[in-house]
């Protein structure tokens, strides 16, 4: 028996066919599976950031058109500057899904923080948007 009650009729330090143990078949499995998730994750935020970021943006730039207000331009000109770093953050966790490299999701980690203030400012400049 084994640590984990299962019988095992190899001899000690006998290596299963193939030569890998199950614990590294397992290992190996599951870090494939992971970085085909990371690489996925990669092209979805990729694919939000052209559906979404553009519209948004033209959307503001519009508003910018028929509203006179100083408030607007600069919202739309902070979601100018915010949208390529959504494919940065694509980029990187792309990356980490085909390097396993964790520093590629502490880089996306670390854009992501910087987006959040930086989304956060731009809406508080639009809550400034006045039409009358």
């Amino acid at each position: 028996m084994n640590r984990a009650g299962v019988r095992d009729d190899r001899a000690v330090g006998e290596q299963p066919a193939g030569g890998l143990d199950a614990a590294t078949v397992h290992t190996r499995a599951v870090t494939t599976t992971i970085e085909a998730a990371y690489r996925s994750l990669g092209r979805w935020i990729a694919e939000q950031d052209r559906v979404l970021a553009g519209p948004a943006e033209d959307f503001l730039a519009e508003c910018a058109t028929i509203v006179d207000d100083d408030n607007l331009r600069l919202g739309h000109q902070l979601y100018a500057e915010i949208a390529p770093r959504w494919t940065a953050v694509s980029d990187h966790i792309t990356a980490a899904g085909e390097s396993s490299d964790p520093d590629e999701l502490a880089r996306a980690s670390a854009i992501l923080t910087d987006l959040a203030d930086r989304e956060r400012h731009a809406m508080r400049v639009l809550t400034g948007v006045r039409t009358g």
